[in-house]
């Protein structure tokens, strides 16, 4: 068996890329034949392994393209990444390899899928995100911040101005989601699944009435054992992440102001946003990006992380991260992480958007005693089965194995 990887990027620029480049090396590692086709690079050292064949197409993604026409067509139909495609395939047995799906509504386009199903290839796809079956990507109603329970391409989903940028761009979106879903029927399709949590598996998976397998697998974590974290000697809250309104950073800039905690952000993204976080609270601290074990030392000298999305998410890697240095976390209530924090144990959960309920709980945890506990709670809990990155791959390979047994495409 071999498997051919297709994401958006070729290098790691956030969690699913960083999934995808992981599990190439390592299904490489174990002697796994590995094509891996992306369409932004550069080419990230994670491919640099003589088992892994790399395809990079050396593209922009679609929000990035100063060709506003030209990314207008590349996100439905991105021609480039079907030639390509079309020229790997013709040398690929469907009945040797898998197909591995992981990003590709920024850059590759939905033609990728819907050329791997009409040639009869099996194709697994991992969802990172919720943009199979919701326009916008993230079932939430971006300009009020409130998640969305409404039907995709329903009438009330095709009225309700949710996009992030504008209603016009809501409107090119649902055009691709109706034209992917629609015309395509590729959410009837898809037979494979791989979800990062229950929770996304649940909201998802009525949307894919052709899936026949599908699975929850942990993602990889970057997590080197080290002694636990001390957060009862450090007072700073911790937020690790892009800056954008949807990930809840004014809802948490409000909270430390109001509990009289520092806060120390480590990221980067709006710009507006970073203004009206020090409009909000002044002595927030901005460190952009950090490397990895920057940012795992900063992590270390907090009092706890908090990840104050406003979404669903998928997962939140940032605060099992946490977890496996000893530092606390507080969560939403709503969102995919719960499936992983043992609420008064290893961390603790707020209302899913009420600042009230996050101060309460950032103030349960000034009690340095019990974010002590906390943290020793949540170190034990990640180390007791850390998720490495050969466990993640021992669950592809399984989840390989059962897919190649099946057919490959639904009537």
């Amino acid at each position: 068996m071999e498997v051919l990887i297709l994401n958006d990027f070729c290098s790691v620029n956030g969690g699913a890329a960083y999934v995808a480049l992981a599990s190439a090396r390592e299904l490489a590692r174990r002697g796994v034949p590995v094509t891996f086709m992306g369409a932004v690079g550069p080419v990230g050292a994670e491919l640099d392994h003589p088992g892994i064949r790399t395809v990079c197409l050396e593209q922009k993604d679609i929000l990035r393209n100063p060709n506003r026409l030209e990314s207008v067509v590349q996100g439905v139909y991105n021609r480039q990444a079907h030639q390509a495609l079309e020229a790997l395939l013709e040398k690929k047995n469907p009945e040797e390899t898998i197909i591995h799906l992981h990003g590709f509504m920024k850059a590759l386009s939905p033609c990728v899928l819907k050329l791997a199903l009409d040639r009869k290839f099996r194709v697994v796809h991992t969802l990172h995100d919720y943009s199979i079956s919701c326009p916008n990507g993230g079932f939430l109603v971006y300009p009020t911040s409130a998640i969305c329970h409404r039907k995709p391409l329903g009438f009330s989903c095709l009225t309700c101005n949710c996009d992030s940028r504008s209603y016009n761009h809501k409107l090119w979106r649902t055009a691709r989601i109706a034209l992917q879903n629609k015309v395509w029927s590729l959410d009837r399709r898809l037979r494979f699944g791989i979800f990062p949590s229950q929770l996304t598996q649940q909201i998802l998976a009525p949307y894919l009435p052709g899936l026949k397998k599908n699975r929850v697998i942990l993602y990889p974590v970057h997590a080197v054992k080290a002694e636990p974290a001390e957060p009862s000697r450090h007072e700073a809250l911790v937020f690790v992440g892009r800056l954008s309104r949807e990930k809840g950073i004014l809802l948490l800039a409000e909270a430390a102001r109001r509990t009289q905690l520092p806060l120390v952000i480590i990221g980067d993204g709006d710009a507006g946003l970073k203004d009206s976080v020090r409009q909000i609270n002044p002595g927030a601290e901005f460190t952009g990006w950090l490397s990895q074990s920057a940012s795992v030392e900063r992590v270390r000298q907090s009092r706890a992380l908090v990840m104050p999305s406003l979404w669903y998410e998928t997962l939140g890697l940032a605060a099992v991260e946490a977890m496996a240095q000893g530092v606390p976390v507080i969560v939403p209530d709503q969102c995919a992480i719960k499936d992983y924090v043992r609420n008064g144990t290893t961390g603790l959960m707020f209302t899913q958007g009420s600042v009230d309920d996050l101060c309460a709980k950032i103030d349960r945890l000034k009690d340095g005693a019990l974010a002590a506990k906390m943290g020793r709670a949540a170190y034990d809990w990640y180390w007791s089965d850390p998720w490495t990155v050969e466990r993640h791959v021992d669950g592809l390979q399984q989840f390989y194995g059962e897919v190649m047994g099946e057919e490959p495409v639904a009537a």
